[in-house]
C-alpha cells in the first residue's frame, strides 16, 4: 500500500508538475496516453490478463487516435537538455501510474473506500515534506482559495482516486488504463464548449479511432455485458 500510495500520487504529481515546466502540454497528453501500452505487458505477467493480439491492436488504435487529436506539434523539435529531462519526467509519471494500477489489482480484497482513503493519505504524507522543502511553508490564502482547493481535492483528486480503485478491482487495470485516452478528448471538448476554443478538424476521426480501440480491446467484456442484457 505504501508503494501504491507513492507511485499513484506522490511521484507522478511531482514529476508531471516539474516536467510541464519544460515540455508542451501536448507531449504530456501523449505521455499519459501511453499508460495502456505500459499496462498491457505488466497485466499479462502480474494481473492474469493475457496479452492477446486483439487487445494489443485495440490499445494501439486508441493511441493513434490520441496522437491524431493532439497533432504533431508536441514533436516538432528535438528540444534542449531540460526539455528531454521534462519528457523523461512525464514518461516516468506514466510508468508510475501503470505500476500502481497493477499493484492495486493485487492488493487484498478490502473495502474500496477505505483503501482509496489510505492510499491518498500515504501519497500526501509523501508529497508534503517534498513540497515544504522545495517551496517552504504554505502562504496565507483567502477563504475563496481554500474553497477551490477543497473542490479540487475532493472531486477530481479524492473522488477520482476512489473511482480508479473501484474500476481496477472490478474491471481490471487494462480497462482502467484505457480511460487515459479520454483525457485529451475531454480536454478538447470542454475547451470548445466552455472556453470557445476552435474545434480541431481531426476531432471526429480521433474520437472514432479511440472508441474503436476501446471496443476492440474490451470486445470480450462487451459481449458478456450484452449477452446478460
Amino acid at each position: 500500500m505504501i508503494l501504491v500510495g507513492f507511485l499513484g500520487s506522490t511521484f507522478p504529481f511531482i514529476l508531471i508538475s516539474w516536467g510541464l515546466q519544460h515540455v508542451t502540454s501536448g507531449f504530456a497528453g501523449v505521455s499519459m496516453s501511453a499508460i495502456p501500452l505500459m499496462v498491457l505487458p505488466l497485466a499479462h505477467f502480474f494481473a492474469a490478463e493475457p496479452l492477446t493480439l486483439r487487445r494489443f491492436s485495440g490499445v494501439v488504435i486508441g493511441f493513434l487516435g490520441v496522437m491524431l487529436l493532439i497533432g504533431g506539434d508536441a514533436f516538432d523539435h528535438l528540444g534542449t537538455g531540460m526539455e528531454w529531462a521534462g519528457r523523461l519526467a512525464c514518461l516516468a509519471a506514466a510508468a508510475c501510474y501503470a505500476v500502481s494500477s497493477i499493484s492495486v489489482r493485487n492488493l487484498p480484497d478490502v473495502d474500496s473506500l477505505g483503501l482509496a482513503a489510505v492510499l491518498m493519505l500515504i501519497g500526501s504524507l509523501g508529497i508534503l515534506p517534498a513540497a515544504w522543502l522545495a517551496e517552504g511553508p504554505p502562504p496565507a490564502i483567502s477563504n475563496e482559495t481554500w474553497m477551490w482547493l477543497a473542490i479540487l481535492g475532493l472531486i477530481p483528486t479524492a473522488g477520482a482516486n476512489l473511482l480508479r480503485v473501484l474500476v481496477i478491482r472490478g474491471a481490471g487495470p487494462t480497462f482502467m488504463s484505457l480511460t487515459n485516452y479520454l483525457v485529451p478528448l475531454c480536454a478538447v471538448l470542454f475547451g470548445t464548449l466552455l472556453l470557445h476554443e476552435p474545434v480541431p478538424g481531426t476531432l471526429i476521426w480521433a474520437l472514432a479511432l479511440i472508441l474503436i480501440g476501446v471496443a476492440l480491446s474490451q470486445y470480450g467484456a462487451l459481449m458478456r455485458l450484452f449477452g446478460r442484457s
